[in-house]
Formats: structure tokens, C-alpha cells, sequence
């Protein structure tokens, strides 16, 4: 078995999806490490958990069992537990590849290959589902009564920022972007503003940007460039990963594929941009490509080293640095 993705803490547990010929969830205790319960789902995967007072909400798809495998490798299934003992409260099932999930409200938000679901908190019991879905393995972002995300609409294979109505599913508004093949984009939103990474495609504004939207209107606030507000070359494309909001700051990562980084691009690095302005604060470059959003504790900043784009392989680093 392995650890596929990220632990959720609550109170005084720990919450780890486990991957296995059978998946689940793994409660643990953290001042221990000793194991409260492991829950199985039936499923060869499973999401990283989202809990919150009353539940631990997870995703789960693939092969029931191993001579049906064929067949059922597209079912899919969102489980909600107790989070004291395990049991299960919930199960809702779908002929889809579930991703990572939110929760918000009385709703919980299901990214899948058919498109975004919306099931009831309490009963999983589904309310809509949407022609759009987040990126894959990004969560969609639950602000008030919008849910909005970096994704693709399933119907026509266009990408962009889509925002929807949390009760309906209606589509509020939509900024078409089209984005380098693989590259990932995120996104994170606090009080009436949305920030989006995303890597633009070549010849049109290329490389890493950040940008800014009205959250009710989806108009354009300000776009940072990283080629342009760096002042470095046009970069062909890589990863950046998504923002993450500090106090009057926007974080974000960028790196280069191998390639470029051996060309000389230095835009490799973590990059500070005013809240309100899109103005580069500062930039902290590395030797090390990063891999994972930043976290901030305490007035450091903390990300994971990664492996480059384009296959060149990275050491397990974990970088620090100051938020002044």
C-alpha cells in the first residue's frame, strides 16, 4: 500500500487515504501515530479526504474486483464516514472517475471525467451536475454561493476559468483560456476576487501568469506575467502550481521544463504578487524545480521539491524560506 495524496487533520486525528488492491481511508492518531480505524471502500483508488465536524468526505473509482476490472473501471463512488469510528454514513455511486473534492455549505463538489457534481452534505443524495469540470486532481473552490475553478468543459474540450451557481449549476460566467497541453493551473479566492495560475499557450502572452477576476462578473482585475514582470525570455511551458493568498500577498511556484532551465530562463522560483495591485513583490529563486503550492507557518514559507517537466528527475527537497 502507499499514501496517494494529502492527509486532512481534525481535532486530534489524522486522515490518510491509503492506496491498495483495496483503498480506503486510515485514522490515525497524531500525538501517536496509533490507528483509530481503516475504513475499505471496494475501490483500487481514493482522494485525498475533506473533513469537517460530522464527516470525512473522499472520492473513490476504479476496479471492483479483479475479473470484472474491465468493465468497472469507470464506476466511481463518493463515500462520506464518521469520522470517530469509520462507519460508513453515505455512498453515492456513478459511472465516473471522481477527482479531489470540496466542501462548502450544504454541498459537496465532485470533479469527475462527466463533468462537476453537487451532492447533498448530509444525505449525498445528487442535486446537479455540470458540463464543467476542474483540472484534473484540482478541487473546485466553494466562495459563498459560487463555486468556481480552473478547468475544461466536457462538451467541447475548451479551458478556462468557470464559475457556477452552487444551488442550480448554472453556468454565472466563463473566461475562455487556452492552455499548453499538460500544463496544470489552480486557483484560489478570497472575498470578492478570484486568482488564477495558469501557463499560457505560445504566442500568445506565453509562460506563467497570474491573474486576477471580479468574483460576481468574472471581469479581468490585472494579469501578472511572469516572462514580462520578471523581465526574463518567453518560457515554452512547464508547471505552476496553484496560488496560494498570505495576508496582502499572492504565492505561487514556477518551473521550467529541463530544457529551458538549461537555457538560461531564470524563472525557475516562488514569486510574491500584490493582492490588490498584481505587482511582483518579490522573487525567490531555486536551484530545485518546486513541486507543490506553498505552505506558511509562522512567517515561513514552506514547498516540496520536484520533479522538473520534461522527465529530468529532482531530489525529495523541502524548501524554506522567509515571507518578508
Amino acid at each position: 500500500a502507499e499514501f496517494s495524496d494529502s492527509p486532512a487533520l481534525a481535532g486530534d486525528a489524522l486522515f490518510a487515504p491509503v492506496q491498495a488492491p483495496v483503498a480506503g481511508i486510515l485514522a490515525l492518531l497524531i500525538e501517536t501515530g496509533e490507528p483509530l480505524w481503516y475504513a475499505p471502500f471496494g475501490f483500487t483508488s481514493v482522494t485525498a479526504p475533506v473533513v469537517d465536524g460530522e464527516r470525512v468526505y473522499t472520492a473513490g473509482w476504479g476496479a471492483r474486483n479483479g475479473w470484472d476490472g474491465q468493465r468497472s473501471a469507470a464506476s466511481g463512488a463518493v463515500i462520506a464516514l464518521d469520522p470517530r469510528t469509520g462507519r460508513e454514513r453515505w455512498r453515492f455511486l456513478a459511472p465516473a472517475r471522481f477527482g479531489a473534492l470540496a466542501v462548502g455549505g450544504t454541498g459537496v463538489y465532485v470533479p469527475s471525467d462527466h463533468g462537476l457534481y453537487a451532492l447533498d452534505r448530509a444525505t449525498g443524495q445528487k442535486r446537479w451536475q455540470a458540463r464543467f469540470s476542474p483540472m484534473l486532481g484540482e478541487p473546485p473552490t466553494v466562495a459563498g454561493e459560487t463555486i468556481v475553478f480552473a478547468g475544461v468543459e466536457i462538451t467541447s474540450g475548451k479551458t478556462g476559468i468557470f464559475a457556477l451557481d452552487a444551488a442550480s449549476g448554472a453556468l454565472r460566467w466563463r473566461v475562455d483560456l487556452p492552455a499548453v497541453t499538460g500544463a496544470r493551473a489552480g486557483l484560489a479566492a478570497t472575498g470578492e476576487t478570484v486568482y488564477a495560475t495558469w501557463w499560457d499557450v505560445p504566442g500568445v502572452a506565453p509562460g506563467p501568469a497570474l491573474r486576477a477576476y471580479d468574483l460576481a462578473n468574472g471581469k479581468e482585475r490585472w494579469a501578472f506575467h511572469v516572462a514580462q514582470g520578471g523581465g526574463e525570455a518567453e518560457a515554452p511551458g512547464g508547471a505552476i502550481t496553484e496560488p496560494v493568498i498570505v495576508d496582502d500577498l499572492v504565492l505561487f511556484a514556477v518551473a521550467l521544463p529541463a530544457t529551458a532551465a538549461k537555457q538560461g530562463a531564470a524563472l525557475d522560483g516562488l514569486y510574491a504578487v500584490d493582492l490588490a495591485t498584481g505587482e511582483l513583490r518579490w522573487r525567490a529563486a531555486s536551484d530545485a524545480p518546486i513541486g507543490s503550492a506553498p505552505a506558511v507557518l509562522d512567517g515561513t514559507i514552506f514547498v516540496m521539491g520536484g520533479s522538473r517537466p520534461g522527465g529530468e528527475e529532482a531530489a525529495g527537497n523541502l524548501l524554506a524560506f522567509s515571507a518578508q
